[in-house]
């Protein structure tokens, strides 16, 4: 109901200028998705339901965004599953928000937070929202 309050309120005539947006959300069981055995079918379900709904439309939607976690690992730090999702958003042309994981790990001399007080423990996880944004090269190359 706020929301729909807020967006009544707003002034059209400023000339705010509007985005298509293209949210995609798997039907994942999300006790399941983090399991290691359908971690890499999560990501390939994510990525073969918003091809298939971008190849569904004329038009392109300005913004791609996916649901919390939508990648339940590392990201940035899984190499198989970077190259994948980079390849497919530099093939979309489309920027993509997505939910992920971060893992930070700490040396044995590092100041730990509070919740890795035990020894034997020595990184943390958390949920992170990146964009991901396909790149043009000077020469004209999507990357």
């Amino acid at each position: 109901l706020y929301s729909a309050f807020v967006f009544s309120q707003l002034d059209q005539s400023a000339g705010g200028q509007s985005i298509r947006v293209m949210a995609v959300q798997p039907n994942i069981d999300p006790w399941q998705k983090s399991s290691p055995e359908i971690r890499q079918k999560v990501v390939g379900s994510i990525v073969s339901l918003t091809n298939q709904e971008l190849n569904a439309r004329p038009e392109k939607p300005d913004l791609v965004v996916w649901p919390e976690v939508a990648i339940p690992l590392p990201l940035l730090q899984d190499e198989l599953a970077r190259e994948f999702v980079f390849r497919n958003v530099a093939r979309w042309r489309v920027p993509v928000v997505t939910g992920t994981l971060e893992v930070r790990t700490f040396g044995p001399d590092a100041v730990r937070p509070p919740r890795l007080e035990n020894p034997k423990k020595n990184f943390e996880t958390f949920n992170v929202a990146i964009l991901l944004a396909p790149v043009t090269t000077e020469s004209g190359q999507v990357s």
